[in-house]
């Protein structure tokens, strides 16, 4: 039950981890109708799951993104998130309350990320969804430590892109019935201006915990 747990809270609900982008007027992530396809891995590199990112609206400089996970013919996560891009600086909204500011929980993706820079972006919020087996689940996050590693080609199932590699740290508290799970987990990230997070990896006390890459773009 717990390695399952973790499993889907790593993959499925972390939603900041998996959903950031930035640094591009010409990202696709600004077209209507543009849909990117990730596929999830548990910590036995086995897929167990899928999301699909589709961006439902643009105006301007804001698009709305619909982010829908799916794991055995389940729907565990479907919300609507915001995109914003100007002056070289993109943020991700989504829709759960930073429980430190109550405003929306935004991360930031400053212009120009350089190695070595630190992103002082600490966001904290609770996420909601269910578990495959239909219980219902919610997860609080903490995000912190967001580095920028530097620049590194990366090549997964969807294609090969040219990325900022960056890293961060998450504690995570997990809510199932009357089970309470916390553990930390530490995440590398790759992405690319045009497409957003092209992969996340995770891990937990230095082991190999999962990860996402995209699988097709359109």
């Amino acid at each position: 039950m717990i390695e399952q747990t973790k499993n889907l809270v790593l993959l499925a609900l972390i939603i900041a981890g998996q959903n950031a982008f930035a640094q591009s007027v010409e990202s696709r992530l600004l077209k209507k109708g543009t849909r990117i396809d990730m596929v999830e891995f548990d910590a036995n590199k086995v897929q167990n799951k899928t999301k699909v990112l589709t961006v439902e609206s643009v105006s301007g400089k804001t698009s709305k993104v619909r982010s829908v996970t799916t794991e055995k013919g389940n729907v565990t996560e479907n919300n609507l998130q915001t995109y914003h891009f100007e002056n070289g600086e993109a943020t991700w909204t989504n829709d759960a309350v930073d429980t430190k500011t109550k405003r929306p929980a935004i991360i930031i993706y400053p212009a120009n990320m350089q190695a070595g820079q630190k992103i002082n972006n600490d966001v904290t919020f609770e996420q909601t969804g269910t578990t495959p087996d239909g219980k219902k689940a919610t997860v609080s996050v903490k995000i912190t430590d967001r580095k920028v590693i530097g620049k590194e080609k990366v090549t997964v199932k969807g294609g090969t892109w040219d990325c900022t590699k960056l890293s961060y740290k998450f504690s995570l508290g997990l809510k199932v019935a009357f089970i309470n799970i916390p553990f930390n987990v530490d995440a590398v990230e790759w992405y690319n201006p045009d497409v957003g997070v092209v992969k996340t990896e995770y891990s937990i006390k230095g082991a190999y915990a999962g990860h996402a890459e995209i699988a097709s773009v359109k």
